[in-house]
């Protein structure tokens, strides 16, 4: 079957299959295209919550009450010494949940997610808010953002009324006052990637440059054998992926004590980064760790 006779069927399944389902087929695409001038189009960021193990389905909940569509959750620990964890009645299991969510509801989710935190020790977290440059797609964009917008059929009269509605509907929503989450000029979030079992190594480092803490992710890497012959390296499969949310004063400092002491041509390999913060949670400064509490 030549190409052009495939393109026909296809299009006469999807009018059909549109035609079951009461869709207007013939428009869809071209409503599609104009999504963006139809529709208040909302800002999304990646939200990154670090808790201990047990506490994540507590996190997803707030996320969901709150218009998230989706949480991912992964494995990791915290690098501060057991005794400390002892001390404090919690494990050093972490568990990271990641989800894309509207930048307006973070006004909403910021309060839940401190409430959250303040419950007990055990509840206490960290969370990261960071932008997105861009989505692939207005399909993925309609889901992160939980928007059921509807193809409205029938006469131009009803169609013309309906999307009338729901443009009111977006622009209300667009016009609700909400906190505005802008760039956070004091954190960054520095990522290190490095061999299985030298975590340690690279937490020993950034803490000489007053790093407070991290969490440990392992994961496994690939590595481009032209590459590995040309640098005189061989990339170890198994790594430990180490987050550090800190004060962007001393950011180049820590990441420059990583690269001396667990940089790529260590034992630890180390490939190190730094991300931008629009908002964080959980991140205490020395002076506040060192104020006097209230009775």
């Amino acid at each position: 079957m030549d190409g052009k006779k495939a393109h026909v069927l296809v299009k006469k399944a999807e009018k059909n299959i549109a035609k079951s389902l009461h869709i207007d087929a013939s428009t869809t695409e071209k409503r599609e295209s104009v999504y963006e001038k139809e529709h208040h189009i909302e800002k999304v960021s990646l939200l990154m919550t670090i808790v201990s193990e047990g506490q994540e389905n507590a996190i997803a909940k707030i996320l969901f009450d709150n218009g998230a569509s989706e949480a991912f959750h992964t494995h990791g620990y915290g690098t501060a010494p057991s005794e400390i964890y002892d001390y404090m009645g919690v494990s050093n299991k972490k568990r990271l949940t990641f989800s894309l969510i509207r930048d307006n509801d973070w006004g909403k989710i910021k309060p839940a997610l401190e409430t959250r935190f303040n419950v007990s020790q055990s509840a206490r977290g960290v969370a990261m808010l960071t932008e997105l440059s861009a989505l692939n797609g207005i399909a993925v964009y309609k889901f992160i953002t939980n928007n059921r917008h509807v193809v409205v059929t029938g006469s131009k009269r009803r169609r013309e009324k309906m999307e009338e509605e729901i443009r009111k509907a977006d622009e209300a929503r667009a016009a609700e006052v909400i906190k505005t989450v802008s760039k956070d000029p004091n954190h960054e979030l520095v990522i290190c990637i490095v061999n299985e079992g030298y975590a340690d190594l690279v937490m020993t480092a950034a803490k000489k440059e007053g790093a407070r803490g991290g969490t440990v992710v392992r994961a496994r890497g690939t590595g481009n054998s032209d590459m590995e012959k040309f640098f005189g390296l061989v990339i170890n499969p198994e790594k430990e992926m180490v987050l550090i949310i800190l004060d962007k004063s001393i950011r180049d400092q820590v990441m420059q004590r990583i690269y001396e002491e667990a940089g790529i041509h260590s034992k630890g390999q180390g490939i190190c980064f730094s991300l931008p913060v629009n908002d964080v949670l959980g991140v205490s400064t020395p002076e506040e760790e060192n104020a006097p509490k209230e009775d």
